[in-house]
């Protein structure tokens, strides 16, 4: 699992960084992170969605050897000996991370499970008319939260927005998993009167690709402002 996943990055949002993900040697460097992570850690070993969580680290040391933003790198001018002092601190910076969210990633994922029922309480309280809509149409908190917790949105932005968003998890510090919870209720909030107007199958088609691919920094910047 550990190297398809690797494999399919460029496939992923998150290959904003596509014009350079396609390199044996940044995946290489992606797979060596994740493995030793996995060995040292055996309680959670590799979950699926590690993978897009530790790119953006590698992107961003990488990144500071040329003295440009991460989406402007150029895998093609780094040098082997870079190349290892970015994976080395990508991997503490990564294990660091992690060690936030233990539980979302040990055996059944129980930190997510008790992140998507606080979801779905702080939803209770601040829409209940939404609430009760999506509990009437059949929709589970489970059937989105559980992505947008594990993968921490990098999944649902475009790439432009992820070095700012990973920012703030790291800002947040210990209190990240209390912050994605109400990210999850936000992002839930801004299109209630769409949900409410839906049915099933148009709100899960609706959350599983929101309209977010044009999203500039500045619309991202305004969610964490409101949690």
């Amino acid at each position: 699992m550990l190297k398809s996943d690797c494999r399919s990055l460029a496939t992923l949002n998150l290959a904003c960084f596509s014009v350079c993900l396609h390199r044996s040697i940044l995946c290489r460097a992606v797979q060596r992170v994740l493995f030793t992570r996995a060995l040292r850690n055996p309680t959670s070993s590799y979950v699926q969605g590690m993978n897009e969580l530790m790119v953006p680290f590698l992107i961003a040391f990488l990144a500071e050897f040329q003295a440009v933003p991460p989406l402007e790198l150029d895998v093609s001018e780094i040098t082997t000996s870079q190349f290892h002092v970015a994976e080395a601190d990508s991997y503490w910076c990564f294990c660091k991370f992690l060690g936030v969210m233990q539980n979302h990633y040990t055996f059944g994922q129980p930190g997510i499970q008790e992140s998507c029922f606080k979801v779905k309480e702080l939803l209770k309280r601040a829409d209940s008319e939404l609430y009760e809509h999506l509990t009437n149409e059949g929709v589970d908190v489970l059937h989105f939260a559980f992505r947008w917790l594990n993968c921490l949105f990098l999944r649902e932005f475009p790439a432009k927005c992820i070095p700012r968003l990973m920012d703030t998890y790291l800002a947040e510090g210990d209190d990240l998993p209390h912050f994605i919870e109400h990210f999850c209720l936000v992002i839930l909030l801004k299109w209630s009167a769409q949900f409410k107007e839906m049915t099933f199958q148009s709100i899960v088609s609706f959350i599983q690709n929101p309209p977010t691919k044009r999203w500039t920094v500045s619309e991202v910047r305004y969610f964490p402002q409101m949690h």
